[in-house]
């Protein structure tokens, strides 16, 4: 059974979507790949729904190009990750995704001319080992 075919899953999506909401009333909400994309365009009808702008961004992102470093977490406290082999060579192709997300307004330049206009961005990514999210900041800092 697919996990929205259960009810109280449902229930869970609009919960988080209406705490996300709350907690981050005025930033921009920015989904990293399908995972969260459920909880944020919830939050994005709850925002509309009240008359106020959607403010959310869906970024296709997919894979891991990090693993987490326990080794080292367990010595400073924090999630820490490293690279995987062979990332280096998958760099080369980051232009045309950079392009995509100008499109999107979420290029790094562009990001941080928000940042340093006051404004909240959140990134949001729902893999437990949080990979993906690590993997997708790499990307977007290279």
């Amino acid at each position: 059974m697919a996990w929205w075919e259960i009810p109280d899953n449902i229930h869970k999506v609009v919960d988080w979507a209406y705490d996300m909401h709350k907690r981050f009333p005025d930033a921009h909400l920015v989904s990293i790949g399908q995972s969260p994309a459920w909880v944020m365009r919830s939050v994005s009808m709850i925002r509309k729904m009240r008359g106020e702008k959607s403010n959310m961004t869906y970024a296709a992102f997919t894979g891991s190009f990090v693993v987490r470093d326990f080794k080292a977490e367990a010595a400073n406290d924090v999630m820490v990750f490293k690279e995987l082999e062979g990332w280096d060579a998958q760099k080369s192709g980051l232009n045309a995704y950079y392009k995509y997300l100008r499109t999107l307004g979420i290029h790094p330049d562009q990001l941080f001319d928000r940042l340093s206009n006051d404004e909240k961005i959140v990134f949001a990514e729902m893999i437990i080992s949080a990979n993906g999210l690590a993997s997708f900041l790499n990307v977007l800092l290279s």
